[in-house]
């Protein structure tokens, strides 16, 4: 939920940054254009920091899903691991 929240403020931070930028090039003055351009390749490089701050957190959740799947599955292992060894006692002291 934080993460569709956080992606939503980046969206909307984005656009605004756009609609200036869009704003900003109707009035500039001849040969400022270098810096408009400028200004939007550091709204996209800030777009793509944001882009790869949500991956990480996407990532951080999904190893956590991953280490508790794993943590379950150890156990099952150590569970089937004493039946077996409970089998073997019983049939080897007949």
């Amino acid at each position: 939920m934080a993460q569709s929240v956080a992606s939503d403020q980046a969206t909307a931070n984005l656009i605004s940054i756009a609609h200036m930028l869009e704003d900003e090039s109707a009035v500039t003055a001849p040969g400022t254009a270098d810096m408009v351009a400028a200004s939007g390749r550091a709204a996209e490089l800030q777009s793509l920091a944001t882009q790869h701050r949500l991956l990480a957190s996407m990532l951080r959740e999904e190893a956590g899903a991953l280490a508790h799947r794993n943590a379950i599955r150890k156990q099952s292992v150590q569970q089937t691991q004493r039946f077996n060894s409970g089998v073997q006692g019983l049939m080897t002291s007949r």
